[in-house]
């Protein structure tokens, strides 16, 4: 994971660590193992960047939502 989180870092991706794992990281005990980000779903120069990262979002890439849920 934290080759990852550098590739985010690296390529400015804004996201936020959400769930299990962000309550681990503040020292909470979890035994989840999954990872779960949010990512700015209206930010088309985030997603860009992130698309930029071909390897970690296969071929149908991300678009940006076009209506609110």
């Amino acid at each position: 994971m934290d080759e990852l989180l550098k590739k985010f870092y690296k390529a400015r991706v804004r996201y936020v660590l959400v769930g299990g794992q962000a309550m681990r990281l503040i020292g909470m005990p979890r035994s989840s193992m999954d990872w779960d980000f949010f990512i700015p779903a209206r930010d088309a120069e985030n997603l860009s960047r992130l698309n930029a990262l071909s390897e970690l979002v296969g071929p149908a890439g991300f678009e940006p939502a076009t209506k609110r849920l």
